[in-house]
């Protein structure tokens, strides 16, 4: 059985790299978080770490959504990230946090007459989100 593990991606307001999950990146706009570990198959991964326990990074709103597209949301694999970054994000729990996400936004726009890209995630209510930065 062939699995998809790559896919095209956007290139965002924001532009997920490796060291945004080497650092632990938070961001204001966090739509959802995870600590999972760059998987990439066939490739020595000594430079990469692991997190430390407790330790995670999150996914911004802004790499959800482009400036060259006014209403195009994306989610799970075709976040705007590099390949390195991807191989971390593209994991089901977070994709579906990220769809949820997406769906809150789009609903959001759509009450507000906003496009997508300019709605700013905390803006919205915190108890509209599904995910409120720390």
């Amino acid at each position: 059985m062939v699995g998809v593990r790559e896919s095209w991606r956007i290139r965002g307001k924001y532009y997920l790299e490796a060291d945004d999950y080497l650092k632990a990146r938070h961001f204001p706009d966090a739509v959802c978080r995870t600590a999972y570990p760059i998987d990439i198959h066939d490739v020595k991964l000594d430079v990469f770490k692991k997190l430390k326990k407790g330790q995670y990074y999150e996914i911004p709103y802004r790499a959800l959504v482009t400036n060259e597209m006014s209403n195009l949301l994306v989610a799970g694999r075709c976040a705007s990230g590099s390949f390195t970054a991807q191989a971390s994000f593209r994991i089901q729990p977070t994709c579906m946090s990220m769809g949820e996400a997406a769906g809150i936004a789009a609903a959001w726009g759509l009450s507000r007459n906003i496009p997508v890209n300019e709605i700013k995630w905390e803006d919205i209510p915190a108890e509209k989100r599904s995910y409120v930065s720390k």
